[in-house]
């Protein structure tokens, strides 16, 4: 995976928000982070490739 980049996208207070520009492994810790934080499901919180 090198280089690329991941952001942490969640469903938040019905809406939809991006959190930063991660390695993968960081990207995962936010995003065990966030989902307990907010207590979202695992439909409600995801990874993709920031651009």
């Amino acid at each position: 995976m090198g280089d690329k980049k991941f952001r942490v996208v969640a469903n938040v207070f019905h809406d939809q928000r991006y959190w930063g520009s991660y390695t993968l492994k960081e990207a995962g810790n936010k995003l065990l982070e966030l989902k307990e934080a907010f207590e979202l499901s695992a439909s409600e919180i995801w990874l993709e490739q920031a651009y």
